[in-house]
């Protein structure tokens, strides 16, 4: 098992990337997720040394998505009682968290309780992809995967998926802004250059929102990292 050394090379500091919209928008369907304050496939996690370009504009408006396909869906890795709590929090404090985490603690948190961290791990596994996500510069969790698995629904036309196409318009619509600019970019492309995609998710569903809502980046990372991971 490899270590997670995106994790462990350097103090991950970052801040939050929001892909959900701030308006509910109504389903084909009938239902579609609720908007929650917190971003959909938040928290996002800066790789060391990635810095925003001093030459960009403040503001970062979606670029054209005209080109945009579905990507193929990836049904996430079986879900695990490999984590209890508390080693659910230790890891986001000691690999993730921009104010607590270090190299050597994420390191020696992963050598303590790797079932665990092999859970938790974002490295792409042949089970399919877990609780994070790897993300230009980063990690992100994977919201999708959670409300796939919370549903158990891991169908291409399910829910999960359905929201997996919308974060991925997102954020190819926002792929050239910095983390700064991110969050409001990829707010705004769910509402507009790819509403299409943003209609035909579900909402109103209290399972799929369990995997949405938080009061931060720790609340929402341990959402989601319970229901892939938790005892």
């Amino acid at each position: 098992m490899r270590v997670l050394a995106s994790l462990a090379l350097a103090a991950l500091t970052a801040a939050l990337t929001t892909a959900c919209a701030n308006e509910p928008v109504p389903a084909a369907d009938g239902v579609s997720l609720p908007p929650p304050g917190p971003p959909a496939d938040g928290p996002t996690v800066r790789h060391p040394g990635a810095r925003p370009d001093p030459g960009r504009e403040a503001a970062c408006a979606p670029g054209d998505v005209s080109g945009f396909a579905a990507p193929g869906w990836e049904a996430p890795r079986p879900a695990t009682n490999a984590c209890s709590a508390a080693q659910i929090d230790g890891y986001f404090s000691d690999c993730l968290d921009p104010a607590t985490a270090l190299p050597v603690r994420c390191a020696q948190h992963v050598a303590n309780h790797a079932a665990c961290a092999a859970c938790l791990s974002p490295e792409p596994s042949a089970a399919g992809p877990g609780p994070l996500l790897e993300h230009p510069g980063g990690v992100r969790v994977n919201v999708a995967g959670c409300i796939a698995l919370a549903q158990d629904d891991l169908r291409p036309e399910g829910c999960g998926a359905r929201e997996a196409t919308a974060a991925a318009c997102a954020a190819t619509a926002c792929a050239d802004c910095d983390e700064g600019e991110g969050e409001a970019c990829e707010r705004d492309a769910r509402q507009g250059a790819c509403a299409s995609w943003q209609m035909r998710t579900c909402s109103e569903l209290s399972v799929a929102a369990g995997c949405v809502a938080g009061a931060d980046a720790a609340d929402r990372f341990r959402r989601v990292a319970r229901v892939f991971c938790g005892s």
